[in-house]
C-alpha cells in the first residue's frame, strides 16, 4: 500500500506478472448507472489488463479526484461504489431506494448489495481488458476478506490527510450534476460555464457529513490491516 495526500499527484503505476482471476457467479445483472459511471469507453488492453487496484481514505479525503486522474493517465475503468449507489437512489430504482435507508442514516450500503455489484462489475469486458480502480470499496474488513475471494488486487493506494481538513473539504464541495465532475469552491472552482450548475452532493451538509466520518472511523479503520494484505 502506498500512502498519498490528497493533492499528491498520481503515482506510477507497475504492472505485476501474476495474472488476475475473477469467478464469475451466477446472478442477477446490474444494469450500467445513468451518466455513464465508471468510465466504459472502449479501448484496446492495457498493460494493467484484468488488475485491480483500490482508492481508499475517508470521506473527502480526495479518493475520486485520485481515481479520475489514474483513470484518464493508464486508461483503467474507474469503478466508485458511492456514485453507483447515489444514482440508483436518484433514478428511485429499487436497489437505490433500498440503499437510500442506509444513506440517509449515514451507514454503509449492506455488503451483500455491494459486494454483489463489484462482484459482478469485476467480470465484465472493460476490467478484463484495461484493469480497474476501486474508489470506496473495500469499507470493511468484512468486504477486504470477500474481495480477496473473487478478485487479486494489484495493491492499495491509502489517502491520508489531517481530520481536521475533512469538514471544510466537505463544505466546499460541489457536483456537476450533468457530468459527474467534481470541483471545491476554493481549491478547484468550477469555470464560468458551470458554476450555475454545480451542487452540493448529497449528505456532504455538516451533520450527515459527521455521521459518515464517525461510521468511517469505527468500520472502515478496522479493515486496514485486511486491505494491507493485498500488497
Amino acid at each position: 500500500a502506498q500512502a498519498i495526500s490528497a493533492t499528491t499527484p498520481p503515482p506510477r503505476l507497475r504492472a505485476r506478472s501474476s495474472p488476475v482471476v475473477v469467478r464469475s457467479m451466477p446472478r442477477a445483472r446490474f444494469a450500467p448507472p445513468a451518466r455513464g459511471l465508471g468510465n466504459t469507453a472502449a479501448a484496446p488492453p492495457g498493460p494493467f489488463a484484468g488488475r485491480v487496484f483500490v482508492m481508499f481514505g475517508p470521506p473527502a479525503a480526495g479518493k475520486g479526484t485520485q481515481c479520475k486522474l489514474l483513470a484518464q493517465e493508464f486508461g483503467l475503468v474507474h469503478i466508485s461504489t458511492g456514485d453507483v449507489f447515489r444514482d440508483l437512489c436518484e433514478r428511485q430504482t429499487g436497489m437505490g431506494v433500498y440503499a437510500k435507508e442506509y444513506m440517509d442514516k449515514g451507514c454503509f450500503v449492506p455488503d451483500d448489495l455491494v459486494l454483489g455489484y463489484v462482484r459482478d462489475r469485476l467480470s465484465q469486458e472493460d476490467v478484463r481488458e484495461r484493469g480497474c480502480l476501486l474508489d470506496g470499496f473495500p469499507r470493511t474488513g468484512f468486504q477486504a476478506q470477500e474481495l480477496r475471494k473473487f478478485a487479486d488486487v494489484e495493491g492499495v493506494f491509502v489517502l491520508s490527510l489531517p481530520g481536521g481538513m475533512l469538514p471544510k473539504r466537505a463544505e466546499g464541495r460541489r457536483i456537476d450534476p450533468e457530468t459527474g465532475d467534481i470541483y471545491h469552491l476554493d481549491f478547484v472552482p468550477p469555470p464560468a460555464r458551470v458554476a450555475q450548475r454545480v451542487v452540493r452532493r448529497d449528505r456532504d451538509d455538516a451533520c450527515s457529513f459527521r455521521q459518515r466520518v464517525t461510521v468511517f472511523n469505527g468500520q472502515s479503520r478496522r479493515g486496514v490491516p485486511d486491505l494491507l494484505r493485498f500488497s
